[in-house]
């Protein structure tokens, strides 16, 4: 009974390990793709504005 109670708390103590290490790793993940994801949208504005000022050129010429 105490061998197996102490097998189940040994495996239990590895999966939360192993929790906590994907956690970790995918919280990496997110910052990096966050990071990415405001480039990606500042040159998305850039884009915009550069449309609208085409346009404005447009529109006065």
């Amino acid at each position: 009974m105490e061998d197996t109670e102490q097998n189940l708390g040994d495996e239990l103590e590895n999966a939360q390990k192993t929790l906590n290490a994907s956690q970790s790793r995918r919280s990496d993940g997110d910052s990096k793709t966050t990071a990415e994801t405001g480039d990606g949208i500042a040159s998305s504005k850039k884009a915009i504005l550069d449309k609208l000022e085409e346009g404005k050129i447009d529109f006065v010429g």
